[in-house]
């Protein structure tokens, strides 16, 4: 998987090349941690699923990922613990059409 930062939404694809998200995960009150060679462990309280949205309920979800190097997860953690919502509406609207035609990169931490 391939992930992107934008204020405090995570949005994940497959690859670096697709064009959308498969889906994002929302950080708010998100709290994560270097489990160290490289991997990170991100908890996203009250996070979606797709099976969860069609019960219309939320769950606690964990989500254990490998960066390249234990440099680059620190970094993952710094940026996840420190997501704040986007409060500007140009930067909301970057933000939400983010995808389209764009792509993902690995780099992308704003």
């Amino acid at each position: 998987c391939h992930f992107c930062l934008a204020g405090d939404a995570l949005f994940y694809a497959g690859s670096p090349s697709d064009v959308q998200p498969r889906g994002v995960l929302y950080l708010e009150g998100a709290r994560a941690r270097d489990l160290g060679h490289g991997c990170f462990e991100v908890f996203v309280p009250l996070a979606y699923s797709r099976a969860n949205v069609i019960k219309e309920k939320q769950v606690n979800r964990v989500f254990t990922l490998k960066a390249d190097n234990a440099k680059a997860a620190a970094k993952w953690v710094a940026a996840v613990q420190g997501a704040q919502p986007l409060s500007d509406a140009a930067q909301l609207q970057e933000r939400d059409g983010h995808a389209p035609g764009r792509g993902f990169d690995t780099g992308d931490i704003q």
